[in-house]
């Protein structure tokens, strides 16, 4: 996988969330005079929303912002005095254009251990503000309302994890030294591409919704996240999740040139779940068919893939006519912070 730079600490200043000066003392008290230099990249998405087109695919939002862990090798919190946690990325100044540089409020340079033992560097987003313990579990819930392109990516957490050993050769050259780690969408993102019996896009797309009310018949909305693995456990709580309704005010999902849109959800089975489509005053509704490939009615979605339903439509009635499964960190490209 080729991978680019999606931020880089240099001189690196990083933000200390919910931690009091003695705390600090403690956590920064054992290290090196060595900076410790960190690179992270993210797998794109496909461009499938059409008012912000840059969407994941050059930019993140500001409010989906990537938070950093530093712990020893083996660690998941402070062991002899050392440990970074959840230092924010500060998004106010976005990304230098030339150097990839960010700047990090307050200012703050990260060092490696005293002793020189190795590190486990952990990015993810969006940040978890009340993580204290990178071992915990965290409770992710997607948005039931991902018209717009904040809750749409809000959805979307991303998490990596890179060991590294301190070598002196290395960190005598800091512009190489650095840690690589890929951050991968822990999710599933599910695209609906919509079209006519002639293979044409619809024109008036209003709404998308997936799943229905009443139990059994909605989306699972929450998953468990370890932290420290990025293993994941789904929760109960089930919604109907909408991709797209142009009519609600702030929506900024409307497709700009075709008619497929986008939606990101836990990993879960979807057979038989309610697909609803209106096309300007008419509504479709079906359901989610097999894709198992061995007629086993499931329609399971893994983690860290993408999932996209080639829609047919009829006169009164649609037809699932495929689907194209792919790894969601198939490319990355250069990430800015808007």
């Amino acid at each position: 996988m080729n991978t680019k730079n999606l931020f880089f600490v240099a001189v690196a200043g990083m933000a200390l969330t919910a931690c009091s000066f003695e705390e600090r003392t403690l956590e920064y008290e054992n290290q090196s005079p060595e900076e410790l230099h960190v690179c992270a990249t993210m797998g794109e998405m496909t461009v499938t929303r059409g008012t912000n087109t840059s969407l994941q695919s050059t930019e993140l939002l500001a409010s989906s912002a990537p938070a950093v862990y530093v712990c020893k090798a083996g660690k998941t919190a402070v062991d002899g005095g050392y440990f970074y946690k959840n230092l924010v990325v500060n998004t106010s100044s976005g990304i230098a254009a030339t150097t990839g540089l960010l700047t990090f409020n307050p200012t703050e340079t990260l060092y490696w251990p005293q002793d020189k033992t190795g590190v486990d560097v952990y990015v993810y987003a969006p940040i978890q503000s009340a993580l204290n313990d990178i071992n915990a579990d965290v409770t992710f819930a997607v948005s039931t309302s991902q018209y717009n392109d904040a809750n749409y990516q809000a959805s979307d957490f991303v998490w990596g994890k890179k060991s590294k050993t301190y070598n002196t050769y290395d960190n005598m050259r800091s512009t190489t030294n650095t840690i690589d780690v890929v951050m991968d969408h822990l999710l599933s993102k599910v695209i609906f591409s919509i079209k006519d019996k002639n293979g044409n896009y619809v024109s008036d797309l209003k709404k998308v919704e997936l799943g229905a009310t009443g139990s059994g018949n909605g989306i699972i909305k929450e998953v468990k996240i370890n932290m420290s693995t990025g293993g994941l456990t789904p929760c109960t709580a089930e919604d109907v999740i909408t991709f797209l309704d142009v009519a609600t005010t702030g929506s900024d999902a409307s497709p700009a040139t075709t008619s497929a849109v986008a939606g990101v959800i836990p990993p879960q089975d979807i057979f038989g779940k309610t697909l609803t489509i209106t096309i300007g005053t008419q509504t479709y509704t079906g359901t989610i068919p097999d894709i198992s490939g061995t007629s086993s009615n499931t329609a399971t979605l893994a983690g860290k893939n993408e999932y996209t339903f080639n829609v047919e439509l009829d006169q009164a009635s649609f037809n699932i006519t495929g689907i194209t499964i792919n790894a969601w960190t198939s490319n990355t490209k250069n990430m800015s912070v808007q």
